[in-house]
């Protein structure tokens, strides 16, 4: 079971700065919430993951199931520590197709925001309740945080996580870019298709920014390789459908990468 104290419940800004700092005392109640024994050697797991409240409710899972709980027998037998990456896969390979989705669009929007401000960038209807359902789950895995401006309850990914999902939609769109340039199938893209990747975020790059820079080795190799990439992308543009469900947001990220990419010879 995943089920433990909320983390998601704590708020305000104080949660964001502990938990990007670590904090020793919610870790210690995550493993004592755990049930699992061998206290003395908790600081060490604890130290092992960096103080990272979300990384040691993730391998607390894996005390438990594959250490009956026993802490001190997971730290002799386990020299493979893994990064927070490593970490949070199976965890999120285990998410809905709806708590996946709201993973995305909290990645794309990079700041707090309110259950009535998502619904309005979805192609599809959503209610208000089975969101609410969605990020409560998510909450219950720590996998978002919850922070009270001016008595209105926002949400936003754990830190840690933001750079996860981040990462995730980087290398999934990069992957669809380079499909979509072999197949010109419209069903070779999703995240392309549902997720609205050029806005520019405060200090950063945008998504589709991020993806550019991945693959702009890749495209500009050799001039000749460059033109008949770049060629596939426009034919696949012009393909494209004038309906807006279908679509979505494939027009103009492609267009934006397009663009990027271009810019950057």
């Amino acid at each position: 079971s995943e089920k433990l104290t909320d983390l998601a419940s704590l708020e305000g800004a104080k949660v964001r700065s502990l938990q990007l700092a670590g904090s020793p005392e919610v870790c210690e109640n995550i493993l004592e919430e755990r049930g699992l024994s061998g206290s003395r050697d908790w600081q060490d797991l604890i130290l092992r993951y960096g103080g990272n409240p979300l990384a040691v409710k993730v391998i607390s899972a894996t005390v438990k199931d594959l250490y009956n709980g026993r802490v001190t027998d997971f730290i002799k037998n386990t020299l493979f520590i893994g990064d927070i990456r490593y970490l949070l896969d199976q965890p999120f390979e285990r998410l809905s197709a709806e708590e996946k989705d709201l993973m995305y669009w909290l990645a794309v929007v990079q700041k707090p925001v309110s259950l009535a401000e998502l619904p309005q960038k979805f192609l599809w209807a959503v209610s208000s309740s089975e969101l609410l359902a969605t990020m409560g789950s998510l909450g219950r895995r720590s996998l978002v945080e919850k922070i009270i401006e001016k008595g209105e309850n926002l949400f936003t990914l754990q830190p840690v996580v933001m750079k996860y999902v981040s990462d995730r939609v980087v290398e999934e769109v990069s992957g669809e870019i380079m499909e979509v340039i072999k197949t010109q199938d419209l069903g070779a893209i999703a995240i392309l298709t549902n997720y609205p990747l050029t806005e520019t975020k405060a200090g950063g790059l945008s998504l589709i920014e991020r993806v550019k820079n991945s693959l702009q080795s890749r495209f500009i190799r050799n001039p000749k390789s460059f033109n008949h990439q770049i060629t596939k992308l426009e034919a696949f543009l012009a393909k494209l459908p004038d309906s807006s469900l279908e679509v979505g947001y494939a027009r103009e990220n492609i267009e934006e990468f397009i663009n990027l990419i271009n810019v950057s010879l």
